[in-house]
């Protein structure tokens, strides 16, 4: 390489420097950061997911599966916490 020149991205002409796209927060959380984000414990949030019934269907956790793994959007979990809060109000 010469002097003075830049080093190539792998993907093409891009120049290698630290402001390279960053994702501050993942878009899916698991388990173990769904349960340190809602202050609950695992067992809790398999829990609240598996919730089934008419009567538990209100506070049924939001998440997706994913293969044999329980996945979390963070959007989706403060969403959850609103409406509790919402519900709670009400009576």
């Amino acid at each position: 390489m010469r002097v003075g020149a830049r080093k190539r991205h792998p993907s093409g002409n891009l120049p290698r420097t630290s402001r390279e796209i960053t994702v501050s927060s993942p878009i899916l959380l698991n388990l173990q950061q769904a349960a340190e984000l809602l202050g609950l414990t695992k067992p809790q949030l398999y829990e609240l997911c598996r919730s089934r019934s008419r009567l538990r269907q209100a506070v049924r956790l939001p998440c997706v599966k994913l293969g044999k793994r329980l996945a979390f959007r963070r959007e989706s979990l403060e969403r959850w916490i609103e409406q509790l809060e919402s519900t709670a109000v009400q009576r």
